[in-house]
C-alpha cells in the first residue's frame, strides 16, 4: 500500500505541535495568541505535505479518502483555526453570535483537533501493518475484486447514462419543485454515478485525445453544479465540476497540471461556500419554514456577480473565509462537556443500518446536529456540527478523541486500501464506491454516526450489486492498459 501508510515525520511532527499547545495551555498564556496562529499554520502545513508525498508515492492515492481526510484537516482544522485569529470586526462578531470563545478556548480547540490526527495516524498505521502482515501470510490477493469485464469507454457511459437519467426524471425535477415526491438517499446515491462518468469519459477524452468528448463533460458536469448551487449543497455544486480536474491531473500528474487545477478549485470552492452560506442565511431569515427558495439563491450570485455586499445589515462579512472556520461551534462543544453537559451523539449507532421500512419509528439520525444547534441558541430549524473532534470530546472528554480517531482512522484506512486496489486492478465498475469514500474522508466537519457509520450499509449494498452485475455481464477481454 504505497503511499498511504503515514511517514514518522508527520507523527514527529504533529506530536511537536501538541506538545507546543501543552505548553501553552498550562504554562504560556502570554503567548497563547501567538501559539494559536503559529500552531494550526505549522499543522496545515504538516498536513499538507504529507497529502502530496501521498501522490508522489502513489497516484492512485489521489482517490483515498485518507487523501481527502487530510485535505479537510488542512482546510478546516489548519487553515479555518488560523485566519480565525485574523477576521474583521464584523466577521468576529458574526461567529461569536454562536459562541463567545476566547483565546484559550481556540486553544483547547486547536489541541483537540492535532490529538484527533494523531490517534488517526496511529490507527492508519496499525491496519495498514495488519493488511502487509495478512497479505505475506497469505501470498495471495487478500480481497476477490477483479477488473471491469468492460472497456474504460463503456463502462464510463454506463455510469454516466443510469446517473444522468435518474438525476434528469427524478432527482432534480424533486429538487425544484417539478415533481412533489421525496427522493430517497439510495436514489439520490445512484444519480451520483453520473460522476464516476465524468472522470472516466474525461480520462478516456484526455487519453484519445477526443476534446469534443471531454466539452460535453464539461457542459453536463456544470449542470450538475448549477442545480447543485439552487439545492444550497456544497457536495452535489462542487463534486461533479471536481471530476474533471481529476481526471487532468491523473491522466498526466505534472506540477502544472496540479497548480492550474488548484488555481480552479479554490476560488471556486469558495464562491460556492460563500452563496450556500449566503442563501441559507436569507431563507432562515425571509421564511418561518427554513425551505430554500430558488429566488434565494438567485439574489445572493447576483450580489456576487455586481460586486455588492449581501446581507441588510451592511456590515462585511468575509463569508467565503468564514464558512472554512469550525472553531465557534467546535469550542461551544468542548465547552458543552467542561459544564457537563455531555452529548450523546452515538445514541443511534447500533440502529443506523435497520432500514426504515424495518423500523418505521427508527429515529432521524440527522437530527443530532439539530439538537446542537437547539443547546446553543434555542434554534431547532438549523442544523450545525462542531467538526469530529470536537464532536468526540463533547460526548467522552479526551478520550472521546481518541475514540472517534481511532473508529474514523480505521474506517477510512480500510477504504482508502480499497479504493487504491480498485484502481490497481482496474476495477471500473466500482468507482461509485471510491467516490462515496472520498466524500465521506472530507466529512471530519460532519458527525460520525451519519456521516461516517450511517452510509456503510449502502456502500456493502453497492459493492455487492456491482460485483454481481460484473461478474454476470458477457466476457469480454479485460482492459490491460489499466490507469497505470
Amino acid at each position: 500500500m504505497e503511499g498511504l501508510a503515514p511517514h514518522w515525520g508527520e507523527f514527529v511532527a504533529v506530536g511537536v505541535i501538541m506538545v507546543l499547545y501543552g505548553v501553552a495551555m498550562f504554562d504560556g498564556y502570554g503567548i497563547v495568541d501567538l501559539i494559536n496562529i503559529v500552531g494550526p499554520a505549522a499543522f496545515a502545513v504538516v498536513v499538507a505535505l504529507s497529502t502530496l508525498r501521498m501522490t508522489r508515492l502513489n497516484i492512485h492515492a489521489i482517490w483515498a479518502p485518507l487523501f481527502w481526510y487530510r485535505v479537510a484537516m488542512v482546510t478546516y482544522l489548519g487553515i479555518g483555526s488560523t485566519i480565525t485569529s485574523f477576521f474583521n470586526a464584523d466577521t468576529r462578531d458574526l461567529i461569536q453570535s454562536l459562541f463567545a470563545f476566547f483565546p484559550s478556548d481556540l486553544l483547547k480547540f486547536n489541541l483537540v483537533n492535532a490529538m484527533f490526527h494523531e490517534c488517526a495516524l496511529i490507527t492508519s498505521w496499525i491496519v495498514i501493518q495488519i493488511y502487509r502482515g495478512r497479505s505475506r501470510a497469505r501470498g495471495s490477493r487478500i480481497l476477490s475484486i477483479e477488473g471491469c469485464r468492460l472497456s474504460l469507454k463503456m463502462v464510463g457511459l454506463a455510469f454516466l447514462g443510469v446517473g444522468l437519467a435518474t438525476n434528469y426524471l427524478l432527482v432534480y425535477p424533486a429538487a425544484v419543485g417539478i415533481l412533489r415526491i421525496h427522493v430517497a438517499n439510495a436514489v439520490t446515491q445512484v444519480g451520483q454515478m453520473a460522476y464516476v462518468g465524468y472522470f472516466l469519459l474525461s480520462y478516456w477524452g484526455l487519453q484519445n485525445r477526443n476534446y469534443r468528448w471531454i466539452a460535453a463533460i464539461i457542459v453536463l458536469a456544470a449542470i450538475d453544479s448549477i442545480v447543485g448551487l439552487l439545492e444550497l449543497t456544497k457536495y452535489a455544486a462542487i463534486f461533479p465540476v471536481l471530476m474533471i480536474p481529476i481526471a487532468y491531473v491523473y491522466q498526466r500528474p505534472t506540477a502544472r497540471r496540479i497548480a492550474l487545477s488548484l488555481a480552479f478549485l479554490v476560488p471556486f470552492y469558495l464562491f460556492v461556500s460563500s452563496v450556500v452560506y449566503d442563501a441559507r442565511e436569507r431563507v432562515e431569515r425571509d421564511l418561518s419554514n427554513g425551505n430554500a427558495v430558488l429566488s434565494d439563491t438567485v439574489d445572493v450570485m447576483g450580489d456576487i456577480a455586481a460586486g455588492r455586499k449581501t446581507g441588510n445589515d451592511g456590515a462585511d462579512y468575509q463569508l467565503a473565509w468564514a464558512r472554512l472556520s469550525y472553531v465557534n461551534a467546535g469550542t461551544l462543544a468542548i465547552s458543552f462537556h467542561d459544564q457537563g453537559l455531555a452529548g450523546d451523539t452515538l445514541r443511534d449507532i447500533f440502529i443506523v443500518w435497520i432500514p426504515r421500512v424495518v423500523f418505521p419509528d427508527k429515529p432521524n439520525i440527522t437530527d443530532i446536529s439539530r439538537e446542537f444547534t437547539y443547546m446553543a441558541n434555542g434554534n431547532y430549524d438549523s442544523s450545525t456540527n462542531p467538526s469530529m473532534p470536537s464532536e468526540g470530546y463533547w460526548d467522552y472528554g479526551w478520550l472521546g478523541v481518541a475514540l472517534f480517531a481511532t473508529l474514523f482512522g480505521a474506517v477510512l484506512t480500510l477504504w482508502s486500501i480499497y479504493s487504491t486496489i480498485v484502481f490497481e486492478r482496474g476495477a471500473w465498475h466500482l468507482l461509485l464506491v471510491v467516490l462515496l469514500g472520498m466524500r465521506t474522508g472530507v466529512r471530519v466537519d460532519g458527525m460520525l454516526v451519519p456521516d461516517v457509520i450511517g452510509p456503510l450499509s449502502a456502500v456493502l449494498a453497492i459493492h455487492i450489486a456491482c460485483q454481481l452485475a460484473n461478474r454476470l455481464l458477457p466476457r469480454l477481454p479485460i482492459l490491460q492498459r489499466g490507469l497505470a
